[in-house]
């Protein structure tokens, strides 16, 4: 027989919370996805710096390197912080809450409805065992988030440090009479971006330290990542412009 017109609207509501909830999950992997590159190139940049930094010596080309890899970081930190608000920051932030348990509330039919929900048939494609995939992986994914809880909270403290070194750097380039100016711009955008990750950092730990589902950490975090990669971007560019163009190489 023909489904009731009951049947037809809760399978257009359900359809319409897959539909939401696969772009929230599109936006957020791209997030996740340019966070990683972006983590590869700043590791990258670093160890490059520390290479000629902690010896002593000034390798022009060693710091050229680590300014281009920086500048690709930066790039991709950009693309991160992006797509993260596109999809923490916008109505789709609350179909990234909770996976499990709210995407199966909304799919329940309407009270008094027969239609058989998705729900139900995701518990039948389980098993017979009744037990929901996403609460199979709670355990698994808590462990994960206090590992990250961990990282942020410590790299936070850590990009405190660095916009000290950062603020120093900006006071002797900036200052000294005989200083290039793009060191003078270079530094100061650094320290910028240090800020803007430590926030970055710590604002994610609120999030995920406690375990809860806090929307506006995680829109304050998508923000303050978009002005990291920003200031990085063009602390990168300044640094490169000194340090790599051919009449600056020592041969």
């Amino acid at each position: 027989e023909p489904p009731s017109l009951q049947e037809v609207l809760d399978g257009f509501r359900n359809a319409s919370t897959f539909r939401h909830h696969a772009i929230a999950l599109q936006r957020e992997c791209s997030a996740l996805s340019a966070g990683a590159l972006a983590g590869f190139g700043f590791s990258a940049a670093y160890l490059a710096a520390a290479i000629t930094e902690c010896p002593g010596m000034f390798e022009q080309m060693t710091y050229c390197a680590a300014d281009i890899s920086r500048l690709v970081a930066s790039a991709a930190e950009m693309a991160a912080g992006s797509s993260a608000i596109a999809s923490q920051c916008t109505e789709y932030a609350k179909y990234l809450q909770d996976d499990g348990e709210e995407l199966e509330r909304r799919l329940q039919p309407a009270e008094g409805a027969s239609a058989v929900s998705v729900q139900r048939m995701f518990k039948a494609v389980s098993g017979s065992t009744g037990v929901s995939p996403a609460a199979g992986l709670q355990d698994e994914e808590r462990q994960i988030e206090i590992a990250e809880c961990v990282i942020d909270s410590t790299s936070g403290s850590l990009f405190i440090a660095k916009a000290g070194t950062d603020i120093n750097a900006a006071y002797q380039h900036c200052t000294r009479r005989d200083a290039y100016p793009q060191n003078c711009f270079a530094s100061i955008l650094a320290g910028i971006e240090s800020v803007a990750m430590a926030a970055m950092r710590l604002s994610n730990a609120a999030s995920i330290c406690p375990g809860d589902d806090n929307i506006q950490a995680w829109c304050s975090t998508a923000i303050t990542q978009l002005i990291a990669g920003l200031a990085g971007l063009g602390s990168a560019i300044s640094a490169a412009h000194g340090v790599c163009t051919p009449k600056d190489v020592d041969v």
